[in-house]
This record gives C-alpha cells, sequence and structure tokens, in this order.
C-alpha cells in the first residue's frame, strides 16, 4: 500500500486556503483529492497527492511561508489519539518516545526514532518515500507543528537546542528562523530535532496518566487496524490488555493471537524485538504513568502492572531507575512543584 497520511491534516491547509481568500475545494480537486473526505476523522489521503497539494496552495497563495503557517495551526485532534496521548505525557521524552512509537498511526510513509544519551535526545525524522520526491512545503509544515506541539507542552517561550533540515536554505527562511529561535542547520543527512536532558526529564503539570492510557489503548488499535500482520502490535496489544487480570505468560499470549509460541517468537524476532523486552518496556512505560497518578497505591499498581507482589515490582523498578517507586513517585512531586 503506497504512503497514505489522515485526511485531518490535510484539513488544515484547506482551513488556511479558505483564511487566504484562495478556492480551496477547486485547489484540492486539482490535486486529486476529494474534499468530502475533510469531514471523516479516520479517513486517508495519498501522500503523494498531498505533495501536489502543497505545490498548488503555495504557488496560488502566493505565500511562500504557507506552509509553515499551516503546521503552527496544529490542534490536538489533527493526529487523532497520539494528539491526546501527548498532551497528557509525563515527561517532553515521555511524548517524543509515543511520537515515535505511533507516527504511522498519522503518515505510515514517515519513520521517526528518539534516542537519549548523554546531556541531549534527539528526534530523527527520516521520510521513507521512494517513487515521488517531497516538497518543501511539507517538511516546513510538519516543522511547524513540532513547534505547536512543544510549545503547548513546554510554554511559550520554548525552543529546542537545535534543529537539523536535510534541504537548503530557502529564501524565506528567515521568516520561520524568527519563530523557532534557536540554530539551525541546512544541508545536513537528516531531519534532526535535538533537545537538552533537563528538558526532556522535566515533570510536566499537564501530565494524565489515566488519559494516556485511554489514548494509548486507542492507538494501539489504530496501529493493529493498519498493519495487521505488525506482530509487536499485536503483542503489545495483547499484554497490555491482560497485565491487570495477573502475571502475564508468553505461552498465553500466543494462544490468544491465535499462533504458536514459535510462530509468535520468529514474527517477534524478525522485528527485533522479544516478549521479554516488549513486557518489560510496557511494564515501564506503565509504571511512569501510574505513579503520576496519586491516587493509586503502590499495591494497585503492582497489580496493574501483573506483578506477583511489590517486592517484585519494586525490585523491577529499582532495576529500570535505580530507586525505589515511593522514591520516583516523591521525585516527580518535587519537579512539579
Amino acid at each position: 500500500m503506497p504512503p497514505m497520511v489522515l485526511t485531518s491534516w490535510a484539513l488544515l491547509v484547506w482551513d488556511e486556503l479558505n483564511q487566504s481568500g484562495c478556492d480551496a475545494r477547486a485547489i484540492f480537486r486539482q490535486a486529486g483529492l476529494r474534499p468530502d473526505r475533510l469531514g471523516d476523522a479516520n479517513a486517508r489521503y495519498s501522500v503523494a497527492a498531498m505533495q501536489k497539494l502543497w505545490a498548488l496552495a503555495i504557488e496560488t497563495s502566493g505565500d511562500d511561508n504557507f506552509a509553515y503557517k499551516v503546521g503552527r495551526q496544529w490542534q490536538p485532534t489533527t493526529f487523532h489519539a497520539l494528539g491526546y496521548t501527548w498532551l497528557a505525557c509525563t515527561t517532553l521524552a515521555d511524548g517524543l518516545k509515543r511520537m515515535a512509537r505511533y507516527s504511522r498511526v498519522v503518515n505510515s510513509g514517515v519513520d521517526i526514532s528518539f534516542q537519549q544519551g548523554g546531556s541531549s535526545g534527539e528526534l530523527i525524522i527520516d521520510v521513507q518515500y521512494h517513487k515521488f520526491s517531497i516538497h518543501q512545503g511539507a517538511h516546513d509544515a510538519a516543522l511547524g507543528a513540532l513547534m505547536t506541539m512543544l510549545r503547548m507542552l513546554m510554554g511559550e517561550s520554548y525552543s529546542p537546542m537545535e534543529i537539523h533540515c536535510f534541504y537548503a536554505r530557502p529564501a524565506t527562511a528567515i521568516r520561520f528562523e524568527h519563530d523557532l529561535r534557536c540554530p539551525i542547520l541546512y544541508d545536513m543527512p537528516a531531519n534532526k530535532i535535538l533537545f537538552d536532558n533537563a528538558d526532556l526529564q522535566r515533570r510536566l503539570a499537564s501530565a494524565n496518566a489515566e488519559l494516556q492510557k485511554i489514548n494509548e489503548d486507542l492507538l494501539l488499535e489504530k496501529m493493529h487496524q493498519l498493519d495487521r500482520t505488525c506482530m509487536v502490535t499485536r503483542v503489545t496489544q495483547a499484554i497490555n490488555k491482560e497485565l491487570p487480570t495477573g502475571e502475564v505468560y508468553e505461552k498465553d499470549i500466543a494462544v490468544s493471537l491465535g499462533v504458536s509460541l514459535r510462530t509468535m517468537q520468529r514474527q517477534l524476532s524478525k522485528q527485533q524485538q522479544s516478549f521479554t523486552q516488549l513486557l518489560e518496556e510496557i511494564r515501564k512505560q506503565l509504571a511512569e504513568q501510574y505513579l503520576a497518578n496519586s491516587q493509586l497505591s503502590l499495591n494497585e499498581i503492582t497489580y496493574l502492572l501483573g506483578f506477583a507482589n511489590q517486592a517484585n515490582f519494586t525490585r523491577a523498578f529499582k532495576r529500570w531507575y535505580g530507586m525505589t517507586p515511593s522514591s520516583y513517585r516523591q521525585q516527580q512531586v518535587r519537579l512539579i512543584a
């Protein structure tokens, strides 16, 4: 299947065209995009056709900064459940990890990864298209959306450490450089955004573990619908479902998915994953979310994570974070105070 993108992303283009006095309907039709699909939150457009839309929209509006302005109009509903998961994340690092994991829900042709180490972290955006070129407007719009998302979490004065763009510096760059307020390097090997570790780890006042869990479940379901052959997604979804019922065993998950244990192991291995790795990562992430919820006791969290007892949970948590769950919770309270 060719790369597809949610029509809610194109809806921002539609709105900006109308505000600019352009005939949005005619431009969409010229690009080969059906305007009636804009009202369907689950509908998708071909990414190839979206490149035509960017070119036509910028040309018709006469505004070289059109695409960046479109991106800056980003709203949580633009990215389906990913937008609400983003707003409810515990830390910026937490949000960036989820953006990388679930980006295919928004755009199936973009590979986003997040790496953290030393004093900084980096979000790498790799465009996986092979049969057509990507219009620069698509990059500018994505950059604008990312800045809106970051400032919703971190405040309007926030800017990352540095931004790398793989394309040459455009003549109109000064306009969005003024808004970004950080060094931007062009003609780089990859699109990349660098973040300071202190910013990545700061506890966010908007964190909401319950809301994040609800929307993450929706994202897992969407991922499953998009790629029913993806064993990592299927196993992740099954683990999330079974954890509160008690300790989760690999053979039971395989049975619940209707595959043999060896088949599940083989398919996970092809995706450079294992059941143990997935279970550990899921428990670790959920532990962060649950500890951010002051209404949940440690006994309740132990149960929700599928540990046999609190001692087992504490040992696992100390292995992940080098401290007890109680100490971690107290640390997060101090950070947000």
